[in-house]
């Protein structure tokens, strides 16, 4: 199986307070399938499309997360040495929650970088994570980073985590997106199709934010407010 390389993203968790309802949703409109995943050492809820398995889904409510935790993404960064990246994380101002181990998931630590934003960083196992090229439709095709210095976070990411990933974009914060963090934008056939699909489901919605030439974007919101962009 093909890996994704260092500094590049390589797994997405949906986190919800409801993981029937929110994989209902996702498989109406997008065609993603849910399954156990039987070789993990957590019996985790393992995201397909086609055969690709593109992230996880893990609901928020369990009592290893804090309570009150709201629904949202988690997006995991390729890395081969996680202790040497976390450590270089803080020397450049980021705020680390401790690594921990993963049975035979590999090793993950959790961090905010100086600006604000989420990232999670994955030494993963060997059968762990992304394959399908960015066209792949009903798959994340690249990751846009949000916050109030684009020029400086566009600097941190190479520096820290040796990024080189060209479906990775970063952009100033503004009056829609208020929070510094990483959006997820899912290629799909049409943006228009899949908004059909949502608006006869009766939670979560889809509006179109963006059209550029032949490209269209929209806001894709699960039934507890979990969000994305989608991209046609």
């Amino acid at each position: 199986m093909l890996h994704r390389p260092d500094g590049t993203f390589c797994w997405v968790d949906l986190k919800t307070h409801d993981p029937s309802a929110t994989a209902a949703f996702f498989a109406a409109v997008l065609g993603w399938s849910f399954e156990i995943d039987q070789g993990s050492w957590r019996q985790a809820t393992v995201i397909r499309t086609g055969e690709h398995r593109i992230g996880g889904l893990s609901d928020s409510s369990a009592a290893v997360y804090p309570p009150g935790t709201p629904a949202h993404l988690a997006h995991y960064l390729a890395v081969t040495s996680l202790d040497a990246r976390v450590a270089a994380a803080v020397e450049a101002g980021a705020q680390v929650v401790p690594p921990f181990d993963a049975g035979d998931d590999g090793r993950i630590a959790t961090l905010f970088d100086p600006f604000g934003a989420a990232v999670s960083l994955w030494q993963r196992a060997p059968r762990r994570g992304w394959t399908h090229s960015p066209e792949t439709v009903a798959a994340p095709r690249r990751l846009r980073h949000l916050s109030a210095d684009p020029v400086a976070a566009a600097e941190f990411y190479p520096h820290v985590f040796g990024m080189t990933d060209r479906d990775t974009e970063f952009a100033e914060l503004d009056k829609e997106n208020i929070m510094a963090g990483w959006n997820l934008i899912v290629a799909v056939d049409s943006v228009a199709e899949v908004q059909r699909r949502a608006a006869v489901l009766p939670s979560g919605s889809c509006r179109v934010h963006a059209v550029d030439g032949r490209s269209v974007v929209a806001e894709l919101t699960g039934p507890d407010g979990l969000t994305f962009s989608i991209e046609s």
